[in-house]
């Protein structure tokens, strides 16, 4: 188990969880040079490996992109992403692993738990990112396949481009009342 304790004291800069969720936006835009080191992209790993999937089979694996040759070519098979991409200082790939797949349908949810994580850790340590789909879109499913030499029994669903913001989003209030109901509709 992990010890979190002294985590403040050893330079770590960490969110309250509810800020981090209230507080977290999409960032698209990313400083030039932008930096993120071996141990940040592992915490961003690390909160990912901890979400809940059905039973417990964690049908996710990662990959982890620094080369600037895959994430152009990324950008032509996602051209909306070319400026996201211009940046980016690593970008996580989260994956199916079909292998490790037990109840049909449900890797949907544990691999968005996953992508999740991996948002509000990138945010609570002070860096930015984005939710980039890949999954259900079939021609950019085909694209990252062959990109990233993924093995027929593995299926790419998100990634999440990140590095040093360069943009600043307001925050906002997103709760509204009218869309709660108790009990019953």
């Amino acid at each position: 188990m992990m010890n979190r304790s002294n985590d403040r004291e050893k330079g770590r800069n960490y969110m309250e969880v509810t800020e981090a969720i209230a507080t977290r936006r999409s960032i698209r835009k990313f400083k030039p040079g932008s930096i993120v080191d071996e141990e940040a992209v592992n915490e961003f790993l690390r909160a990912a490996m901890t979400g809940p999937s059905a039973s417990n089979v964690r049908p996710w694996e990662f990959i982890v992109v620094r080369d600037r040759t895959s994430l152009d070519k990324i950008a032509k098979v996602r051209p909306y992403m070319k400026d996201i991409l211009e940046h980016t200082a690593v970008m996580i790939v989260v994956v199916l692993n079909e292998e490790r797949k037990k109840f049909e349908g449900r890797w949907i949810q544990n691999c968005s738990v996953s992508m999740q994580n991996i948002l509000l850790a990138v945010h609570g340590m002070g860096y930015g990112g984005s939710w980039q789909q890949i999954y259900p879109e079939e021609k950019t499913i085909e694209g990252i396949i062959e990109i990233l030499k993924l093995p027929e029994y593995v299926m790419p669903f998100g990634m999440v481009p990140i590095g040093e913001s360069d943009e600043e989003k307001e925050d906002r209030e997103t709760f509204e009342k009218e869309r709660v109901h108790f009990e019953k509709w």
